[in-house]
């Protein structure tokens, strides 16, 4: 494997990039085709590009664009903290999900608008008494 530094590519003349240890230096793109061009000089096969994966399926995108749009919703009608801890803030600013993110991830029956410092109570701090109320399952 070829180890790398930063500095001017000499194929290309692009500046401060990540480059190769070659003789003369590459930049990342410059050291792709160097490779293609000996693969095609060698009557091998040039490497097909790798492809990234998804760091998010396209599943997951579509029900984070609902959760957004339903949040946002969810917020402007229920702006009051509904917690009521003695650390309370009554300014509502997190959706607390009382039965997790997994299965009710898009459903608000089971959302509750509450301040950080509720929130980090309940799950910080007294997550006992939480369940006993409701706040948890």
């Amino acid at each position: 494997m070829l180890k790398a530094k930063f500095g001017d590519c000499s194929a290309c003349g692009k500046q401060d990039c990540l480059l190769y240890r070659r003789n003369p230096p590459m930049c990342q793109k410059c050291n792709n085709e160097f490779k293609r061009e000996q693969a095609k000089k060698k009557g091998k096969k040039p490497p097909k590009p790798k492809k990234r994966i998804a760091p998010v399926s396209k599943k997951r995108l579509k029900e984070m664009a609902q959760y957004r749009t339903l949040r946002q919703e969810f917020m402007t009608n229920n702006p009051i903290c509904q917690a009521g801890y003695d650390c309370c803030t009554t300014q509502a600013t997190d959706v607390h999900h009382v039965h997790g993110r997994i299965k009710h991830y898009l459903d608000p029956s089971t959302w509750m608008a509450i301040c950080r410092a509720c929130h980090d109570h309940i799950h910080h701090v007294d997550p006992k008494k939480a369940r006993e109320l409701g706040h948890l399952k």
